[in-house]
C-alpha cells in the first residue's frame, strides 16, 4: 500500500523583511514561491538560453531573473505583491540578498554537481563549441554573487590548474 502524502500541516516559509521603499520604512514578507511563480521563473530562465542547431549557443544576461523572482515572492502588509517597478528601484545589495533568500526558501537554489560540471566543461572545450570555455568563464565572472555556485562549477580544480600549467594551456582545453 502506498504511503499518503500529507501536507495538511505544511507551513509556508516566510521571512519578515523591513526595508525602505518609496521613501518610507515598512514591514514586508518574503514568501516561498508558489507553483505558478516557480513556473514563471523557470520559463524566464529557459528563455535566457539561446540555442543554435539544437545546442546552447549563449546565455542572455539574467539580471532580470533576480528581480522577477523577488517580485513573485515579496509581499506588503496587505498581502499584495510589491510591484516590480518598486523592486527595480531598490539598491542592488538589497535585491541580491532578497533574491538569494527567495531562491533558498523556494527550493530553487541548485547545487552544482560534479557530473554536470564535467559535462559542461567537456561540451565547452569541444573544438566545435560555439562558446569557448574561457569566454564562458569570463561571462560568469561578471554575474551577481547569487551565481557564484555556477562560476565555481566551471572553475578549474587544483589538479586541472596544475595540468594546464604543465601543458601550457589556461582555459581547460587540451
Amino acid at each position: 500500500m502506498q504511503e499518503v502524502l500529507d501536507f495538511s500541516d505544511y507551513e509556508e516559509k516566510v521571512i519578515p523583511v523591513k526595508l525602505k521603499l518609496n521613501g518610507s520604512v515598512g514591514s514586508y514578507k518574503l514568501r516561498e514561491a508558489s507553483g505558478a511563480a516557480v513556473r514563471k521563473y523557470k520559463n524566464a530562465r529557459l528563455e535566457a538560453c539561446v540555442y543554435e542547431d539544437g545546442r546552447l549557443a549563449s546565455v542572455k544576461p539574467s539580471s532580470e531573473l533576480d528581480l522577477l523572482l523577488v517580485s513573485l515572492c515579496l509581499f506588503d502588509k496587505d498581502d499584495e505583491l510589491v510591484p516590480k517597478e518598486d523592486i527595480d528601484n531598490l539598491p542592488h545589495p538589497i535585491t541580491a540578498k532578497l533574491f538569494e533568500q527567495a531562491e533558498e526558501i523556494s527550493g530553487l537554489k541548485e547545487e552544482p554537481q560534479e557530473p554536470i560540471k564535467k559535462l559542461l566543461v567537456g561540451a565547452l572545450n569541444r573544438p566545435d563549441s560555439p562558446l569557448p570555455l574561457n569566454e564562458f568563464r569570463s561571462y560568469l565572472s561578471g554575474l551577481p554573487k547569487a551565481y557564484e555556485d555556477l562560476v565555481e562549477m566551471v572553475a578549474l580544480t587544483p589538479e586541472e590548474e596544475a595540468k594546464n600549467l604543465s601543458d601550457g594551456t589556461t582555459d581547460g582545453s587540451e
